[in-house]
């Protein structure tokens, strides 16, 4: 419960710092390809969660944070998922304003199929004219003591690397006018 409950901390500290309601659909261990059936209920991809979603939520904003459990998978496999997905994000939420932060680690280290994903995924969110934050490429956690940011497990965020992480999105945000 400590993950999600601290994977929540960093998208409410983005809302409320926005000013804007949440309604937040997070399944820890999932993305775009990503499932793990040995919980109950099983924690599935996101677009299966989707449809409930756009029948339960009007949004003005989505923000699509998500996909590094998917950087070990064949990068041409997570972005035609992550290509169904957001053109789906899109077509049932035409006129939201969609900002897609690209999956990374909070590490100096780069999956090896990071590069690809982001590239891919990049090009589905330019089609549809969604924002992008890549923190690879902003270098958020180059030039970074990263210790004191991560869980015990080394790959986390903790509270601390949540708050880093929600300020890093605020301030991306608010420099693409949101």
């Amino acid at each position: 419960y400590g993950e999600v409950a601290v994977g929540v901390l960093r998208h409410q500290l983005v809302a409320d710092k926005m000013g804007w309601n949440l309604a937040l659909d997070d399944q820890v261990g999932t993305g775009f390809i990503n499932r793990i059936d040995n919980v109950s209920p099983p924690h599935v991809p996101f677009i299966d969660r989707l449809d409930r979603d756009a029948a339960t939520y009007h949004v003005d904003y989505v923000l699509i944070d998500g996909g590094r459990y998917d950087l070990e998978a064949p990068p041409e496999r997570v972005v035609a998922a992550a290509d169904e997905y957001i053109n789906k994000v899109h077509s049932k939420w035409p006129d939201a304003k969609i900002v897609i932060i690209l999956p990374a680690y909070a590490t100096t280290d780069v999956v090896a199929n990071q590069p690809a994903v982001a590239e891919g995924i990049r090009g589905v969110a330019a089609r549809i004219g969604a924002a992008v934050i890549d923190p690879v490429a902003q270098r958020w956690y180059r030039d970074v003591d990263v210790k004191p940011l991560l869980a015990p497990d080394g790959v986390h965020l903790n509270g601390d690397g949540q708050i880093y992480y929600a300020d890093k999105i605020i301030e991306n945000l608010k420099q693409m006018g949101f």
